[in-house]
């Protein structure tokens, strides 16, 4: 997980505008409340796998393809794409991948328009539309024109967003905003390791990890590492067995001040012994009056959901990013 895909999580809630803002209300409810009454056991199991369709998918479509529906309202067309034949859309889409920009002028980054290329996908699919513009040979064209444009960003730098992450990562631990030196610094860098390490992604696994969910262990020769053990969340729904294949590990890296498992240790010895059960919330508010001498730093109470979500943005913005 990469920083920047943090930062532009946490910030698309935010981001759109009013009209996205109404499509989106407009998506949603047809999802979640279309057809109440049901007529038939077809109509039912339809009506049911959209019932239960990820409302974040269902909001990360609606606001790629409203990016293209923009793009297109600029060229003047009025027409949605799935209105448009194959040989206009598969032209529309070259012209897009070519020439898009975000709406400060930028360049969108190659995992943008890979997402909003998904999106167009998706979107078609569930219309009942039987094209893929993924890889139906009627959009070859726009393919060879969207792979030539992630290779030109490439070129460009645009991508390279582990390198930038390391960096400005580097630049938080510099600043104490990451790192032991005060409770919030130390609650900040424990939620970027169970990103990072352990692979949690959405803000509601975050708001959901409970302190058993995070295991301190020993391997056979007596090295430490931490261990996730995820529950159902909303975004590991239970389909397919809905945990990862593998239970996430981070060992630990003696010597390293930044060692995730030390860290884990020193976050457990600052909450009171009354909030280490497993039903507990993992993360904890930081008490406002403590300091880095104070045994406990944490309050008995969970962070703030909303705030939990904004980590990362607070942050960047106090590193001046």
């Amino acid at each position: 997980m990469e920083l920047d895909d943090l930062i532009d999580k946490q910030k698309m809630a935010k981001e759109h505008d009013e009209a996205e803002n109404v499509v989106l209300t407009e998506t949603i409810n047809e999802v979640m409340y279309e057809d109440e009454t049901v007529c038939n056991e077809a109509e039912s199991t339809r009506h049911f796998v959209e019932q239960m369709r990820n409302i974040n998918t269902v909001r990360k479509t609606v606001s790629d393809l409203n990016k293209f529906t923009t793009w297109l309202k600029s060229k003047n067309e009025q027409r949605q794409q799935g209105e448009l034949d194959s040989k206009e859309l598969d032209q529309y889409l070259a012209l897009f991948f070519m020439n898009a920009q975000k709406s400060n002028g930028g360049e969108f980054e190659q995992d943008t328009l890979k997402s909003i290329q998904s999106s167009i996908n998706r979107h078609l699919k569930q219309k009942g539309l039987t094209v893929d513009i993924i890889s139906d040979r009627e959009f070859t064209h726009s393919r060879e024109v969207f792979a030539s444009k992630r290779k030109l960003l490439r070129q460009h730098g645009k991508g390279n967003r582990a390198k930038q992450a390391t960096e400005e990562i580097g630049i938080m631990y510099a600043k104490n905003l990451l790192g032991k030196a005060n409770p919030r610094a130390l609650f900040n860098t424990i939620y970027i390791n169970n990103t990072l390490h352990l692979g949690m992604r959405s803000r509601e696994e975050h708001a959901h990890l409970r302190w058993g969910d995070v295991e301190m262990k020993a391997s056979s020769t007596g090295e430490g590492f931490l261990e996730f053990t995820e529950r159902a969340t909303k975004t590991k729904n239970g389909v397919n067995g809905g945990s990862r294949p593998y239970l996430p590990k981070r060992y630990e890296d003696n010597g390293n001040p930044r060692c995730p498992v030390m860290i884990y240790q020193e976050y457990a010895a600052r909450r009171a012994v009354s909030m280490k059960r497993d039903e507990d919330p993992f993360y904890l508010g930081v008490h406002k009056k403590c300091n880095e001498n104070s045994e406990y730093r944490y309050v008995l109470q969970p962070m703030d959901k909303n705030t939990l979500g904004c980590i990362v943005k607070t942050m960047c913005e106090s590193q001046g990013s």
